[in-house]
């Protein structure tokens, strides 16, 4: 593989867990000419690919793993001149680093991508790890890259931090963090038996969901640190938890093309452009959604001819889950990447619209034929039969519609 230094930085405390040449630290370092001090990681890194340059066929990557070792090795046992002083440098890392299983199911590890620069960072990592005989399906040591389908479902159940137990210290979900190369949005975080398998789900700009364990997110930001391409290392702003939401909404509706390539800008931007629509698109869906919850249950004819519409999709599953903020979230998110808050406004005012006869009628007595022409006029097309059975679940129980609907028009003046 090429020379990447963060890539080289990243795996040399792997490398090392793989070979004894941490048990020769100083006469290594003192064969690569750090005579008096310890070199930093990138020195290092820089070092070894020189001299991987002098011997060919090594492979100039830079990593000091079995092979060049095993060049090195005598040149290590020959050197007797002088070893830098102090103690093991953190970028050596332990001999046998923590890792665990992901046990991730199989339809969870998406294909890797190269949408963006964070991305593509990402990837470098990925195809080193492959190198180095990892998979990506059992190994912590990198960030896995995952359908988004699985991120939202563990972002159903997320805890809301994580410690990481290195330099980034505990990461709650909504904060966005500066990447290698770009930006990383924390959707969800698992606990497990740290630092094993508590781990992190977070979506880069391109809209790409990675899992990873917290050993291997600090690991990151710890290389890229010695790398020279770690930004600063804080949240550059914390999402609320139903942007959050709305973000993994908002991302399916672009169909793996890259959300930025659909949209015309990343993720987080996304979000703190629309974040007045998705507050009053939250506000009103909300009121939306219980008025129709109520509908359907007393008034099941009205719900699925007149007044379900546009929201019926997000009504049908089961009462909780239409009332559940993350679901109506996710359904404001969709619609605002898919057709933008106009569409969300188009149709609640086509909703208030189809309202009007029904309001009328559970107030007052009326024909069957004068019912249907109302609707009729407003788009609507009912047989008597249905037109019969509307009226007589208005007459049924006339206050409650009339409350609900005064909720489903209250609830659409938000969005006008």
């Amino acid at each position: 593989m090429a020379f990447d230094q963060f890539v080289a930085i990243r795996f040399t405390s792997y490398y090392a867990s793989l070979t004894d040449w941490p048990d020769h630290l100083g006469r290594v370092f003192g064969a690569f000419g750090f005579h008096t001090r310890n070199p930093t990681a990138l020195e290092f890194v820089t070092a070894v690919r020189e001299w991987q340059l002098e011997h060919p066929p090594l492979k100039a990557d830079g990593l000091l793993g079995p092979q060049t070792w095993n060049e090195l090795l005598p040149a290590v046992r020959a050197y007797t001149g002088p070893v830098p002083a102090g103690t093991r440098p953190d970028w050596v890392g332990p001999l046998r680093p923590t890792t665990g299983a992901l046990n991730l199911p199989p339809a969870a590890v998406a294909n890797p991508v190269t949408h963006d620069a964070e991305d593509r960072v990402l990837h470098a990592t990925i195809q080193q790890w492959l190198h180095a005989g990892g998979r990506l399906e059992a190994n912590p040591y990198v960030a896995v890259p995952v359908g988004i389908e699985y991120a939202s479902d563990v972002a159903r159940e997320s805890s809301l931090t994580v410690p990481t137990g290195g330099i980034c210290g505990d990461l709650q979900v909504g904060q966005v963090w500066p990447g290698l190369m770009g930006n990383r949005v924390v959707v969800a975080t698992i606990t497990g038996s740290f630092p094993a398998t508590a781990a992190i789900v977070f979506i880069t700009d391109s809209g790409q969901a990675y899992y990873q364990t917290a050993e291997a997110w600090s690991l990151d930001y710890l290389a890229g640190v010695y790398a020279g391409v770690a930004r600063n290392l804080a949240p550059l702003h914390t999402l609320l938890g139903t942007e959050t939401q709305a973000l993994l909404g908002a991302i399916p509706v672009c169909s793996g093309g890259g959300f930025a390539a659909v949209v015309g800008t990343g993720v987080t931007q996304w979000v703190l452009d629309h974040r007045d629509d998705i507050a009053k698109g939250m506000v009103s869906v909300a009121s939306v959604v219980t008025a129709l919850v109520g509908v359907r249950a007393i008034a099941p004819m009205l719900f699925d001819k007149l007044v379900g519409g546009f929201f019926k999709p997000l009504v049908a599953d089961t009462l909780s889950a239409a009332t559940d903020p993350k679901v109506i979230a996710r359904f404001v998110g969709g619609v605002l990447v898919k057709s933008g808050k106009p569409t969300l406004t188009q149709h609640t005012v086509a909703l208030a619209d189809a309202l009007v006869p029904v309001a009328k009628w559970a107030a007052t007595s009326g024909e069957v034929a004068e019912f249907i022409r109302e609707v009729a006029a407003r788009g609507g097309v009912l047989t008597p039969d249905e037109a019969e059975q509307i009226l007589a679940e208005v007459r049924n129980a006339p206050a409650e519609i009339k409350k609900l609907i005064d909720q489903l028009q209250n609830a659409i003046q938000v969005l006008r």
